[in-house]
């Protein structure tokens, strides 16, 4: 008859260092703001969504389009993490496609815009194999390897250390050799993976991750980022406040410094070419695209933002953003 009783439920072990884990992450300042920048401005994005959802939104409709949010943050968040650990972390734009990848250039920059991203990420997570291994190892990277237990796994780790020891410091090697055993060569085979494959795979399912061109090709992991109607509308109803309407320049601009998102605009075309949102900073890999096709599918954004509803130009030029329907 007890087992009905209430008690005290403890986590279990990988519950509990998980949670230590993301203490600093989400930890907040004397006024209970979350001191991550990035996290500070999505939790302000959301609740400036759920505002317009409370007088806008159905039941249905508002689960769906705060899910797609959250997919949208999460996204977001494991991009932007790296520049915010990193000092000269990078910061990759997200270029939505407008065309539906029937212009080559600006598909092309769009799907390089995503690998950013998922290089960004790849570059936060080895930042912190390497900091965990230089602590454990003390630097002792060829002693550490050689005292590993025999097994498949240790196995891996070995054999993959010695493909990449030659040229590269012991304990660069051995990061990249947890890097790729781990996610490839641990586990179930239905938990194996790459980080982003979660991000893809949320991505696909919200809506701003489509397919690399419109007759399907590149497969599962070769995307770009588009927009449709309703994910539209989930920016315009995070970004803009009720009965605040702003000129569809300074909504770009909230755009770019909330999500990274970027359009076509002039100003950013050296972001988009430089695939970094960083002013100044050291370029890469360099993006080719066609600065036409850029300024169309500016126009293409701003004409879907009039279509749905949430935006009204004028003779002179101007666009004005609103979620206030009846005055769009």
């Amino acid at each position: 008859m007890d087992l009905g009783d209430e008690r005290e439920a403890m986590p279990g072990a990988a519950a509990q260092v998980r949670a230590e884990r993301i203490q600093g992450m989400l930890a907040t300042d004397h006024h209970g703001r979350l001191k991550s920048p990035r996290l500070r401005v999505l939790r302000e994005r959301y609740d400036q969504l759920a505002e317009y959802e409370s007088s806008n939104g159905s039941k249905l409709t508002t689960l769906r389009r705060l899910v797609l949010f959250g997919a949208l943050a999460i996204h977001v968040h494991m991009i932007r993490r790296c520049q915010e650990v990193i000092a000269d972390g990078p910061m990759p734009p997200l270029l939505l496609d407008l065309f539906d990848g029937r212009r080559r250039s600006l598909r092309e920059a769009s799907a390089a815009s995503l690998q950013g991203g998922f290089r960004a990420i790849e570059q936060l997570v080895l930042h912190r194999i390497h900091e965990h291994l230089q602590e454990v190892t003390g630097g002792k990277a060829k002693e550490f390897i050689a005292s590993l237990p025999e097994g498949p796994e240790a196995d891996a780790i070995r054999a993959e250390y010695q493909a990449q020891v030659a040229g590269s410091k012991p304990i660069n090697a051995l990061t990249e050799a947890y890097w790729k055993v781990g996610y490839s060569g641990v586990g179930p085979e239905g938990v194996r993976g790459l980080p982003w494959n979660s991000l893809l795979a949320l991505g696909r399912r919200s809506g701003y991750l489509l397919p690399y061109d419109n007759r399907g090709r590149g497969g599962k992991e070769h995307k770009r980022y588009g927009a449709n109607a309703e994910f539209a509308e989930v920016l315009v109803a995070a970004t803009v406040s009720p009965g605040e309407p702003v000129d569809f320049d300074d909504f770009l601009d909230v755009l770019k410094s909330s999500f990274g998102i970027v359009l076509g605009r002039t100003v950013d075309f050296e972001a988009i070419r430089n695939n970094d949102l960083r002013v100044g900073a050291p370029v890469r890999r360099s993006v080719s695209v066609i600065e036409s096709d850029l300024r169309a599918n500016l126009i293409g954004f701003r004409d879907l933002i009039n279509e749905i509803g949430f935006a009204k130009s004028y003779a002179d030029g101007r666009t004005v953003v609103t979620t206030d329907e009846a005055a769009a």
